[in-house]
Formats: C-alpha cells, sequence, structure tokens
C-alpha cells in the first residue's frame, strides 16, 4: 500500500499541474521561445520537438546544479532511467527500460565507451564539469551508433563552450574533497579550452548491517581527470578535436557478504576524438577519427587476484549530408574500427575489426509532418553481421500543443569479447543478440502570458522483446556462454515540466515523472521455471520529482526520488526482493557578482531523511550527506 500512496500522490500533482492547459488552452502563443538545439543521440538532424522518441536533455547549467561531481547524480534524479550504484567510490552503470547496463549505449562525441571487453561503462569516470550537453533516449535505434542500443542511449558531448575562466572547490560529508579549473576562449574563427579536475575522497560512511552500525571502509578514491579541446570554424569548414585523459585508484570494500580490504582498481585512460566537416550549398562531408588507449588493473592480495587489461581501440567515420529540395534530407556514412585486447585473462591477445554502413533520412512532406528511416549493416570478425533499421513519424496534430509521435526499430548487441574469448568458456560461435522495439508517444508544449509560463508534458509507451539473448551458464562441463533466452520489456512514461515567470526576478520551474516497467524473461531454453518473471534490478515502480526557485540571485529547491522493490535473483523468490526505497535532497545556491567576475556558492544534502538503501544487494548507500561548493566564473 505504500507504492500506491505514492503512485496516487503523482497522478494528483499531474492533474494539477496540467490543469492549467486545459483552461488556457486558448492563450497559447503562436511562436514559442523554445531552444533551436539539434538533438545528436538520435542522428536525425532536427530538434527534441519533432524527434520520432522522447529525448531527455540536460545543459551545463542543468549539471552545474548537482556539483562537480559525476553525471550519474542528475540522470538518476531527472530523468526515466536507473543508475545501478554501487555507492560512493564504486561503479556508476546505466540501465534503461529494463535492459542491463551492457545493452544500453554510452556514447561521448560520437564514440562507443561501452568496453569491448565488458560491454558497459563507468559514470563515475565522467566528471559533469566536462560535459556541454547531455542527452538520454531510450527509444534510440542501433542505426545511429552501433551495437547495445536495446536500451537506448547516453550521449554526452564535451565540446567547448562559449569563452569563460572557472575554478571550483567541493567539500563534504565522509571525506569527499574535490577541486578542478576549466578555461574556454575564442579567437575569430579559433577556440580552445582546458578543463581539470581532481577527486581525494575517502567515503567512510556508516551503515547499518544485521542490527549493526558498520563503517565503509578501504573505499579511498584518487582521481585526475583532464580534457583539451581546440577548434577552427568559418562558414565552410569545422575542425574540432578533444583529447580525454584520466586516472582513477578506487579501493574496492566489496559487498557486504563477500568484503575485502585489499582490493584496488585502477583506471587509466587516453581518447581523442577529432570531427571534421566542409560544407557547400546543400551538402556536408565530414569525417570523425577516434582513438582510445584504456588500461584497468584490479589487484586482490587478499584473494591472489591480479588482473591487467589494455584496450586500444580505432575507428573512422566518413559521411555525406545531403539536402534534398526541401522535403528530404539524408545522412550516410562508412564506418571502419578495430579493438585490441591485451588481458592477463585471456589466453592470447584478441582484436576485432568492424565493418558499418549507415544511412538515416528525413522526409518532410508537409509542414506537419516528418518521417524518418534508418537502416544499418555491421559486420564483425569474429560474431558475423547484423543488419539494423528504423522507421518513425512525427505530426503535429495541434501545432505545438498535441504532437504524435513513434518509431519502430530493429537493434542488435554484439558479443563482448569476454563473450568470445573468455578462457575455457568463451564462445567464438556466439551471435549477435537481435532486438525489436517499438514506442509512441504524445508531446504537448503550451506557452502562456500573464506569468503561467511554459507547460510540457509527454506520455510514451514502449514494448521490447530482446532474442537469441547471450546467457553465461553453469553445465557439467562448467561455465559457458550461449544464445538461449528471449526478454520482453514494456511500459509507460509520463512526464510534467512546467515554468512560472511570476515576475521579473521570481521563477519557479517545476518537474514530475511516473514511470511502469514491465521487464521479463519471456522464454529461457535452460531454466524455463524463471518465465515470466521480473528481470533482476528492475523496479516495475518509480517516481521522480523536481522543484526549483530562482529569485534574483539566490536559488534554492528539492529532488525526491521513488524506487519500488527489485528482485535479486531471477527466480522471483519471495524472500528476495530488496526494499523500494525513497530519499530527499534539498539544494542552494547564491550568485554573487563583481563586475565580470561572479562567485558561486552552493549547497546540497542529499538523502535528507537519512533513508537506509541499497540499489544493489551488498552495497549500502550512504545516509544523510552534505556538500559544498564554491565555483568562481569569469567572463571576459
Amino acid at each position: 500500500m505504500k507504492s500506491l500512496s505514492v503512485q496516487t500522490l503523482f497522478v494528483s500533482l499531474f492533474l494539477y499541474l496540467c490543469l492549467p492547459s486545459t483552461l488556457l488552452s486558448q492563450a497559447v502563443s503562436d511562436t514559442l521561445a523554445l531552444d533551436e538545439i539539434t538533438v545528436q543521440s538520435t542522428r536525425f538532424d532536427t530538434e527534441k520537438k519533432h524527434q520520432p522518441i522522447s529525448v531527455t536533455r540536460f545543459s551545463a547549467n542543468q549539471l552545474d546544479v548537482y556539483g562537480s561531481g559525476d553525471i550519474s547524480a542528475i540522470i538518476e534524479r531527472r530523468s526515466s532511467a536507473m543508475i545501478r550504484n554501487y555507492g560512493p567510490g564504486g561503479l556508476s552503470n546505466l540501465s534503461m527500460r529494463g535492459y542491463s547496463p551492457g545493452r544500453t549505449q554510452v556514447v561521448w562525441n560520437n564514440f562507443n565507451l561501452n568496453d569491448p571487453v565488458n560491454g558497459v561503462f563507468d559514470l563515475s569516470l565522467m566528471p559533469a564539469s566536462f560535459i556541454q550537453s547531455m542527452e538520454l533516449s531510450a527509444g534510440n535505434s542501433s542505426t545511429a551508433y552501433g551495437s547495445s542500443a536495446a536500451g537506448g542511449t547516453l550521449y554526452l558531448d564535451s565540446g567547448a563552450g562559449r569563452s569563460q575562466y572557472s575554478g571550483w572547490q567541493t567539500f563534504g560529508s565522509y571525506g569527499q574533497n574535490i577541486q578542478g579549473i576549466k578555461a574556454s576562449q575564442r579567437f575569430g574563427n579559433w577556440q580552445a579550452g582546458l578543463a581539470l579536475q581532481r577527486e581525494a575522497s575517502n567515503n567512510d560512511y556508516d551503515y547499518q548491517f544485521e542490527g549493526e552500525t558498520q563503517s565503509r571502509v578501504h573505499n579511498r578514491v584518487e582521481g585526475l581527470h583532464g580534457m583539451l579541446n581546440a577548434g577552427y570554424q568559418t562558414e565552410d569548414i569545422n575542425i574540432q578535436t578533444t583529447l580525454w585523459l584520466y586516472g582513477v585508484e578506487n579501493e574496492s570494500p566489496g559487498s557486504l557478504y563477500f568484503p575485502s580490504e585489499t582490493a584496488v582498481q585502477d583506471d587509466r585512460a587516453l581518447r581523442s576524438a577529432t570531427g571534421i566537416e566542409y560544407k557547400t550549398n546543400q551538402s556536408v562531408i565530414y569525417s570523425n577519427i577516434i582513438y582510445s588507449d584504456a588500461d584497468t588493473d584490479y589487484t586482490d592480495q587478499a584473494f591472489g587476484t591480479e588482473s591487467e587489461t589494455n584496450i586500444k581501440s580505432f575507428s573512422n567515420e566518413v559521411g555525406w549530408k545531403q539536402q534534398w529540395l526541401q522535403q528530404l534530407k539524408t545522412d550516410q556514412s562508412v564506418t571502419f574500427s578495430v579493438n585490441r585486447v591485451e588481458s592477463t585473462n585471456f589466453e592470447q591477445n584478441e582484436s576485432q575489426f568492424n565493418f558499418a554502413y549507415r544511412l538515416n533520412a528525413e522526409l518532410n512532406p508537409i509542414e506537419s509532418l516528418r518521417l524518418f528511416g534508418g537502416l544499418r549493416y555491421d559486420y564483425y570478425e569474429v560474431a558475423g553481421d547484423a543488419i539494423s533499421g528504423s522507421l518513425g513519424a512525427n505530426y503535429r496534430l495541434l501545432e505545438d500543443l498535441l504532437i504524435v509521435k513513434g518509431q519502430w526499430s530493429r537493434n542488435f548487441v554484439a558479443p563482448t569479447l569476454n563473450d568470445l574469448f573468455w578462457p575455457n568458456g568463451g564462445n567464438p560461435d556466439l551471435e549477435p543478440e537481435t532486438n525489436h522495439k517499438f514506442e509512441g508517444g504524445l508531446l504537448s508544449i503550451s506557452e502562456y502570458g500573464d506569468g503561467f509560463g511554459r507547460l510540457e508534458t509527454e506520455v510514451v509507451g514502449f514494448f521490447s522483446r530482446q532474442m537469441d539473448g547471450i546467457q553465461w551458464l553453469f553445465g557439467s562441463e562448467g561455465l559457458s556462454v550461449r544464445n538461449v533466452n528471449e526478454i520482453e520489456t514494456s511500459g509507460v512514461e509520463l512526464s510534467v515540466r512546467k515554468e512560472i515567470q511570476l515576475s521579473s526576478k521570481l521563477r519557479l520551474h517545476a518537474e514530475l515523472g511516473s514511470d511502469y516497467t514491465k521487464a521479463i524473461v519471456s522464454e529461457d531454453e535452460m531454466n524455463p521455471d524463471t518465465e515470466g518473471d521480473q528481470l533482476v534490478y528492475v523496479p516495475e515502480w518509480s517516481h521522480r520529482a523536481h522543484l526549483k526557485a530562482d529569485l534574483d540571485k539566490f536559488s534554492m529547491g528539492a529532488d525526491f526520488r521513488y524506487i519500488g522493490e527489485r528482485y535479486t535473483t531471477q527466480d522471483n523468490s519471495l524472500s528476495d526482493p530488496l526494499d523500494s526505497y525513497r530519499y530527499l535532497d534539498l539544494f542552494a545556491q547564491v550568485r554573487i557578482p563583481f563586475n565580470s567576475v561572479q562567485m558561486n556558492l552552493s549547497g546540497r544534502v542529499q538523502n535528507l531523511t537519512d533513508q537506509e538503501f541499497q540499489y544493489i544487494d551488498g552495497y549500502p548507500m550512504p545516509g544523510r550527506t552534505f556538500l559544498m561548493t564554491a565555483r568562481f566564473n569569469f567572463t571576459p
């Protein structure tokens, strides 16, 4: 009944926020003051409201509200996505619409960051201060960026912003300590930027386990991150290059059931992304060149574990965008990429070559209708080939007051190198997983005069089926991996965003979201008893709320999150679920200007009510946490 009361509360708040749009619908303005920002995650070159699927976008200013930590904080509080969080100092993996992190893409500047060895990317490795914009599109297709789009795409853009210099210092509970600097400058057609961030946090928080208060020790994080941007832009030529490097050492305390006082993981990487564009009257010729050299070392002296892995990746995409008359535009490219792995976990060095051809098209036959299509062919040296496709539409039924949209897509998830080559268990004959998914939704955008501001309401329904699922199994001959199961996910996502300008100095911003996800094993050859059961760590219900008030140079607000119970084993035993939990954050910020210099002082109280909870079984989250950040900005 507790979850029912939370759901009832959110339905009431939805009706309250949406009611003014019905009463005042005649006051809708003919022109909307919306940011005409092209979405990057779908590779359909149009703004968010014209896309065939739902896209959630966060700007650098919105990320700034959540301090100088990693990007997972805003995702888990302001979107329908789930962060499988192992606690401060631990992994933060992204999951959308019931799919595991290995089936959800993380793309940085056109480069798929999902590790070719284990299939995931740890979000804690990307500082929020390095990002200019971020997009989440759970309905995205593999035609955009290839493998692992069953759960959608998180796109990270770290391009240089306007000319500005800044520095920050964050202190927090449990010995959290983060400082950094960022500089960006434009010189005519040239621009350059540099960002550095250092973290040295103990993360030695207390928690309750079996009725006793214990301390999470051996959990220190020491990291240094750097990012360098440079670019040159004219009417015809645009060249942008970004160099990203980091070195992060995490002490790993393990789970409550298998603790460790000696485990350490060391992540180091050097990545570069270069984009080159040449524009003519109706065409754009472009190339995206990516290089990555990443090391992950894990040692645990107590258990005699020592693992060293180096992954070198290179890819080059060459493409052509063309505007055909006014109604049709296309974007097509070919990509060559190779991953080479040296690991103590493999019997020999392994590599995999990938070739891909992609075509995306947008047809605008009448002003109110946009049709979208995508086609992609991928060839993998070991895993064979995969074909992806998508068909979508966006129809402005009543201008921006009612937009109907939807997309069907066929997607794939390529086997990881662990799946293919793990000693005495890997299977080089694995085929890519195949995924079919559909998303349909209604979007309403309204603007009102007389202080009623802007209202955006969206309802999205989705269904997907994953076939030839790759699964690791224990058998008479030990551990092995095969294509054996099928997964189905379905659900509904509701969101409301409301902005009210009460005066020249006072503005209110409110967001509400409520999500239902049913994610089941529809067929399992080896474990038929699990068919129909909810997937592990996927809550059926989740809710969120965000409220922010800006009064002149002062801001304050709150974030609320509710996560339903989650099973930790696939048989969904009744004694197994992790309890549902809810947490409340409060935050405030004051901006103090000194001519061209501005100082921002911000504070945040996370988990205000000191709730005890775990998202991953055996990894307790901290209680009430205090964070203070001082940031200086200089605009020349």
